[in-house]
């Protein structure tokens, strides 16, 4: 199991190798005080052309504090785990990947 596992990272890391900077410039804005994970990632969904992917199992007790208001992705989701042990990552085509306790290395 923890072959495939690394595997499936080390996969993650070679997409991630792609240029994506541009794709982060999607506005998000919203109040996410109170919500759960899966509500903030369906609101993000809707507003933008980014999928997430992560487990829900690990994410059932993160409650956010936050709020947006016409701020990139990626600053949205470095103060929704800001203090936690979450982390993570764009793909090459709109792709968030959302981890615990090891980030995923886009760079090399």
């Amino acid at each position: 199991m923890r072959i495939i596992y690394f595997a499936f990272l080390l996969g993650l890391q070679l997409f991630a190798l792609i240029p994506t900077h541009a794709q982060r410039k999607q506005l998000i804005s919203g109040n996410f005080s109170a919500m759960r994970l899966e509500e903030i990632v369906a609101a993000v969904e809707k507003q933008s052309t980014y999928r997430f992917y992560y487990n829900p199992a690990w994410t059932d007790t993160l409650n956010a504090k936050l709020t947006s208001q016409g701020e990139p992705v990626e600053d949205v989701l470095t103060k929704l785990f800001d203090g936690t042990n979450f982390h993570f990552a764009f793909g090459p085509v709109n792709q968030i990947f959302i981890t615990r306790e090891r980030p995923i290395l886009t760079e090399l």
